[in-house]
């Protein structure tokens, strides 16, 4: 069964009307989460010294709160009980097939046993390194080590989110959300993605990217800020290494 969730912000009236609008046209209806304002609460489980060390400047409070919605609605998720969930933000315009492409993909996936954490939907693969596993309604989905930026859209296996849970994206905060998925992406080797656009955006202002701390990359020195941007593609570059061995000899 598959689930689908909004988050929104408890003042986005306008963002949550138009997502009404959008989904009813195409014949789906999700379940409102309302989305943490970071700018509001505060996480126990950010981490300001490792943000650094990792993006050399701190998290803004935009950023905390989106992670931090997240993180809410896989455990809404999880609890729910159903096999499979699509996470979106409230800014985001779903294609007229959405429904039948990702039930077609889900039944596909089941049929031929396919193990998977997430169908990530925000932005088309820059690159492709393994082979077709799903064509359906003019897409094509492949395997991905290396996701996109971006969390607006994201369908999720109970397998995945649950994997996510226990890694130690949940219990520290030190990244962006998408870039936190797409490392957890990256090491797991589990995560497919799209060769074409599957959403749009809507023309509206960011509500992550508010007033917040402002950053430090000015308090960095250059070598410094250098060295933490190497060590960040090196930490990444090896995790989709040692996946891409693990399933190659694996098949």
């Amino acid at each position: 069964m598959l689930k689908i969730y909004l988050i929104n912000l408890k003042s986005s009236h306008e963002r949550l009307k138009a997502s009404f609008e959008n989904f009813a046209t195409i014949g789906l209806t999700f379940e409102r989460i309302e989305a943490i304002d970071g700018h509001i609460h505060s996480a126990a489980e950010y981490n300001k010294v490792k943000t650094i060390r990792f993006i050399s400047r701190e998290l803004s409070r935009g950023e905390i709160g989106c992670y931090l919605s997240h993180l809410l609605a896989l455990k809404t998720f999880i609890g729910s009980g159903v096999g499979y969930a699509l996470i979106n933000e409230d800014d985001i315009i779903l294609s007229q097939d959405t429904g039948r492409f990702l039930n077609g993909f889900i039944a596909e996936t089941e049929a031929k046993g396919l193990k998977w954490d997430l169908l990530y939907l925000s932005n088309p693969l820059k690159s492709r390194v393994f082979s077709c596993v799903y064509q359906g309604h003019g897409r094509e989905v492949y395997r991905s080590l290396h996701l996109p930026m971006g969390t607006t859209a994201t369908l999720w296996t109970r397998e995945g989110a649950v994997a996510f849970f226990n890694s130690q994206y949940s219990k520290t905060i030190f990244l962006p959300f998408d870039y936190a998925v797409r490392s957890f992406s990256s090491a797991r080797g589990n995560s497919f993605g799209l060769n074409s656009q599957f959403v749009s955006l809507r023309d509206v202002a960011s509500v992550v990217d508010g007033p917040g701390p402002p950053t430090r990359l000015e308090k960095l020195s250059r070598k410094k800020r250098l060295k933490n941007i190497i060590n960040r593609k090196l930490f990444d570059r090896i995790a989709e290494l040692k996946s891409f061995l693990r399933i190659v000899f694996q098949r």
